[in-house]
């Protein structure tokens, strides 16, 4: 969740600041952005809490855990 966290905080950054250009910080449009990235990070945490949950589930039903 921390990569996500971060990954999402460093690609909206990203974003951002480089459609700044030469115009001041208060004309920037930034809400499309903030929407993206905030649902892409939804989405690829989702992605990893459903994938982690399946390998547990394929963990436990191969006897993976053997205590």
């Amino acid at each position: 969740m921390l990569v996500v966290t971060v990954g999402a905080y460093a690609t909206y950054l990203a974003i951002v600041l480089g459609s700044v250009g030469g115009a001041p910080f208060t004309e920037v449009r930034y809400v499309p952005a903030l929407l993206w990235t905030v649902g892409g990070a939804i989405g690829a945490a989702i992605a990893l809490q459903v994938l982690g949950s399946a390998a547990k589930i394929f963990a436990y039903h191969r006897d993976f855990q053997s205590w």
